[in-house]
């Protein structure tokens, strides 16, 4: 698999993707790692938790990412070569994440 890197800025957020092969029907697809998708006010609120073990904490942060994944369309990215990412189909990905970054949990 062969992906290109690339350094965008969400919300003051210097986030890596990686553009990867386009979709059937030719969308691009960026992949993103799931330790992007968690905002300051998640780990301020992951902090206050107490946790038993430390992948506990990994796991809050991992379903909260998913959350927000799924929020916009994202879907988990199942690839070898890349654990812990999630897919975005996007012409804008900025945007995407964006979104997903400002997505609300009730």
């Amino acid at each position: 698999m062969k992906a290109i890197e690339k350094q965008i800025t969400v919300n003051g957020k210097e986030i890596t993707v990686y553009k990867i092969n386009h979709d059937v029907n030719g969308n691009p697809r960026y992949v993103v790692h799931f330790l992007n998708l968690i905002t300051e006010e998640d780990t301020a609120e992951m902090d206050k938790r107490s946790y038993k073990y430390g992948f506990e904490r990994i796991d809050a942060e991992y379903n909260r990412a998913h959350a927000r994944a799924l929020a916009v369309g994202g879907r988990k990215y199942t690839a070898n070569w890349f654990g812990g990412g999630f897919v975005f189909s996007s012409y804008n990905i900025a945007d995407t994440l964006q979104a997903a970054l400002n997505h609300r949990f009730k």
